[in-house]
């Protein structure tokens, strides 16, 4: 997570830093941590979050079984390059594939624990 998060943080020139896990679950049972990373200073409107989508034997988004990680991109001027951030992260040795998807595509309950 960390080797990672560091790559990406020099290839896109970010800040992404670890912050409070995503944690699944009703109940201390059947919790799930999953790694976090956050970069809030790149710029005021921007926000991207470096989030593990596997637990053990869990994943985050079920549907997504085969993805590792999820960068998830909250921008509110809409002024990011997403192709170019997109093949920015081909070019990182230690990432297999890159796709963007659409929130609104996935169905999945745990969706609302995204921030």
């Amino acid at each position: 997570d960390y080797k990672l998060s560091l790559k990406i943080n020099r290839k896109l020139h970010i800040k992404l830093k670890s912050s409070a896990p995503v944690i699944t679950g009703d109940n201390e049972k059947d919790n799930h941590l999953y790694s976090k990373f956050t970069d809030h200073a790149t710029a005021p409107d921007l926000v991207i979050y470096l989030i593990s989508n596997r637990s053990g034997k869990g994943f985050l988004l079920k549907q997504l079984r085969n993805i590792d990680f999820i960068l998830l991109i909250h921008d509110e001027s809409l002024a990011v390059n997403i192709p170019g951030i997109t093949s920015k992260l081909r070019e990182i040795d230690t990432i297999t594939a890159v796709f963007n998807i659409e929130g609104d595509n996935l169905k999945d309950k745990n969706l609302k624990y995204l921030p």
